[in-house]
């Protein structure tokens, strides 16, 4: 299994993903509940633009650790690029919650969260999109979009009243 998984990532990492896809499915196969595996095998597999087994097995690996985090950033995308919002903002701040000073996922959980409120938006649903910005600029407080979101809102918001 060591040799699987050394090999897996010599492939991953020379971005010969489909002999790494190869590698991963046998790791897999002698340990169908290892997190690592399965993320890794996601992770491949998204590379390779296979999003069903990239979802598939990057849900397994959260599922089977629950705060790892690089997992939960995948899976989070994953849900995002699915325009599943609601799943991809719980496992993406998750992801936050377990490396807050990580930049990529504060960033990508901010712009997930302004997205999501824009359709709320959208939706007449304006205290939750005004909940949704306000999560936004406090990951993000130096965006100008983000700010000018909150600030149409709140017009639209006292307009409404």
């Amino acid at each position: 299994m060591d040799k699987l998984v050394s090999i897996g990532m010599v492939f991953s990492k020379a971005e010969d993903y489909p002999h790494a896809q190869s590698v991963w499915d046998k790791a897999l196969a002698l340990d169908a509940d290892s997190p690592e595996v399965n993320y890794n095998l996601a992770l491949t597999c998204f590379h390779l633009k296979d999003m069903r087994r990239a979802r598939k097995h990057s849900a397994a690996a959260v599922d089977l650790r629950p705060d790892f985090f690089e997992a939960n950033v995948l899976y989070g995308t994953i849900l995002f690029m699915s325009g599943e919002d609601e799943s991809a903002i719980r496992f993406l701040t998750h992801a936050h919650e377990l490396r807050p000073e990580d930049g990529e996922v504060r960033r990508l959980l901010a712009h997930e969260l302004s997205l999501y409120a824009e359709a709320q938006m959208k939706k007449n649903e304006l205290q939750r999109a005004t909940v949704l910005l306000q999560q936004a600029s406090e990951l993000r407080p130096d965006s100008r979009e983000i700010k000018s979101k909150l600030a149409e809102l709140r017009a639209r918001a006292s307009q409404s009243h």
